[in-house]
């Protein structure tokens, strides 16, 4: 099926680019919980343990910060909300297209 949809996101360079091509989906990594066999500090939080990896090194990640809008990404990186981030994880899937629109 086809989904659209819109929603506020800070845009990295790599995705300017790609503006009116389709990106293929390679991933979801939703790593909510950290399995690691080294010890770490209380309170330690890696930058992003969730990652939607899409063709070409381009990655939708979520973010806290609700100023996240304001903010310039890596080149490489799309930011949405914590929530627009589960919405579309529940959405895609293998083969998934990702038409880049501005």
């Amino acid at each position: 099926g086809r989904y659209a949809g819109t929603f506020p996101a800070a845009i990295g360079n790599g995705f300017v680019s790609r503006t009116g091509t389709s990106v293929k989906l390679i991933d979801i990594q939703d790593d909510t919980k950290i399995q690691t066999t080294q010890t770490v500090p209380v309170g330690y939080h890696p930058k992003s343990r969730s990652v939607i990896i899409l063709d070409g090194g381009l990655r939708i990640q979520p973010a806290d910060d609700p100023g996240f809008v304001m903010k310039t990404p890596e080149d490489n990186v799309l930011l949405v909300s914590s929530a627009d981030f589960n919405d579309l994880a529940g959405i895609l899937g293998q083969g998934s297209q990702l038409l880049v629109r501005e």
